[in-house]
């Protein structure tokens, strides 16, 4: 399981997807107002210990500040500066330069569809993909003249769990280095929805092996993650991904800073076990099942794993 600092800088987000796990907006404009850029300095001063921040949450390339906080970074010496974003901003080559050269080095661009038609239905918002193939293919270009990751994460749930090949196909053209297919989070919106949105995580894992296994060797490095891995048994170890623990700062009206992490604040207080877990090879490592996924689906997926795999000490993790 991998942590990572994050800094909360998009209050706003010119998408709007379906699956949205901050569905309230209002709420986080007013939660973001309260991290301005003299709070995004010292929170940078005061982690930068770790050598890795990503700059995440609503769209951050709205934030006109970013180039900045990017700056900032560099200035302070992280090693490693990320960012999370539709990157339909990034299709304007000056600012997508203009962010490479104050230091983004890391790139996580959103997206859940491998057309127009799919795409855009997921972000409700028309448009939305053309751009954020741009922002790709700008990306692709920039890179022989600057270093950097450049990462996918696509929301995988009913309506795309099949699609999973052309999106690779689609992205693999781009120069993606590393392709992550995140199951579905019933939060947010996605709780309200969980029947007509959130698959079975049977069906996607069975679908993703299929996909695997046209796949030639050397593997690329991608990876299915936030599936319980009693329901991942079949796939190659390569593949099964660790879910990323977050940790960031928000702020009281009053201006007291409110450490949180995403495992105890997210992960705990929405997922649950039964009685049966603590009988799984990997109970130790397994936060649970989604409680709003068990209302909808029960527990008939979910069968204890008694023994462990030979190479599931080895299984890595998405960077």
């Amino acid at each position: 399981m991998h942590q990572r600092f994050h800094i909360l800088a998009g209050p706003d987000c010119n998408n709007n997807c379906v699956f949205c796990m901050e569905d309230d907006r209002a709420d986080r404009k007013h939660r973001h107002a309260l991290i301005t850029a003299e709070r995004v300095l010292q929170l940078l001063k005061d982690h930068v210990a770790g050598g890795e921040v990503m700059f995440t949450s609503g769209e951050p390339t709205l934030n006109r500040n970013l180039p900045t906080y990017m700056r900032w970074a560099r200035q302070l010496g992280y090693e490693r500066i990320g960012l999370t974003t539709n990157a339909r901003r990034l299709g304007y080559e000056p600012y997508a330069r203009q962010l490479l050269e104050e230091g983004l080095n890391h790139i996580v661009v959103s997206i859940h569809g491998p057309d127009a038609r799919s795409h855009d239905a997921q972000t409700r918002s028309p448009g939305s993909f053309v751009q954020t193939v741009a922002g790709l293919e700008t990306l692709a270009r920039l890179k022989g003249e600057h270093r950097f990751a450049l990462h996918s994460s696509t929301v995988v749930g009913q309506r795309n769990y099949r699609l999973v090949p052309p999106i690779y196909e689609l992205l693999a053209g781009v120069g993606v280095d590393q392709y992550v297919f995140n199951v579905m989070q019933p939060l947010g919106r996605g709780a309200l929805l969980v029947g007509k949105l959130v698959a079975r995580y049977t069906e996607v894992a069975a679908a993703f092996g299929a996909f695997v296994a046209t796949l030639g060797e050397p593997r690329p490095k991608l990876f299915l993650v936030d599936l319980p891995l009693c329901t991942t048994e079949a796939l190659p170890d390569e593949v099964r991904g660790y879910v990323e623990f977050a940790y960031f700062t928000e702020y009281e009206d009053d201006g007291q800073p409110r450490p949180r992490a995403s495992k105890v604040h997210k992960e705990a207080e929405n997922r649950a076990k039964r009685a049966e877990c603590a009988g799984c090879v990997y109970d130790s490592g397994c936060l649970g099942v989604w409680r709003t996924y068990l209302e909808a689906y029960g527990w008939d997926e979910f069968v204890p794993v008694r023994a462990r795999r030979a190479a599931a000490s080895r299984r890595p993790r998405p960077a």
